[in-house]
């Protein structure tokens, strides 16, 4: 487990939408023209490295830039519309070796839900968090569960909204992170969770 790799790369994330958000100048046709085709989103099966795969829209693209650690790395920028999405996968014995050598593993609660007890706590940092719900179930193939984080990040003018996903596959823990403007949360909450729960592994 990395502490501090997604603190660093959320801010190299403030950088990226601060530059972009400070450049917006769409109007009222360019939104509703954004939102019709949102209605028409399709999606597309991308397999990952043979270990995994995910249901990712057709107009998100393939990048690098977002996280040098992510296995999957997609964005869309189409100002006033931002969206990505990573994610990043993990031994699952040497997270939970890890939390037993801490003597911090709870024998009570279940891999992924010690999982995401640890990473909802590393990512929460660094940030001024507006609200913060915790997903205890998210009914995918494999065990999962998942938060939602509105929050504000230091030298971002535009706040941020998160979807998290932490999954237990066979031998890999997977955190899935997507993200957007505050302002286009309620329009991209159905295509975040509907990513999420389509991970699935080979």
């Amino acid at each position: 487990m990395k502490k501090g790799l997604f603190i660093i790369f959320a801010v190299s994330l403030g950088a990226v939408i601060s530059a972009c958000s400070s450049s917006v100048s769409g109007g009222e046709d360019l939104l509703e023209m954004l939102e019709e085709r949102e209605k028409k989103v399709k999606y597309e099966s991308v397999d990952v490295a043979g270990l995994y795969s995910m249901e990712i829209p057709d107009y998100m693209t393939s990048t690098t830039e977002l996280n040098d650690q992510a296995s999957l790395q997609y964005k869309h920028l189409n100002l006033p519309i931002e969206e990505y999405i990573i994610v990043i996968n993990e031994s699952k014995d040497e997270f939970v070796d890890l939390l037993n050598l801490l003597d911090i593993y709870d024998e009570d609660m279940s891999v992924v839900e010690n999982f995401a007890a640890q990473q909802s706590a590393l990512l929460s940092e660094g940030l001024t968090v507006i609200e913060k719900k915790d997903i205890e179930k998210i009914n995918g193939e494999l065990p999962m569960c998942g938060m939602e984080l509105d929050a504000k990040l230091a030298g971002v003018p535009t706040p941020i909204a998160y979807y998290y996903g932490f999954v237990e596959g066979e031998e890999n823990l997977y955190t899935v992170m997507t993200w957007t403007l505050l302002s286009n949360k309620e329009k991209y909450a159905k295509k975040a969770m509907r990513m999420i729960k389509s991970l699935k592994e080979k």
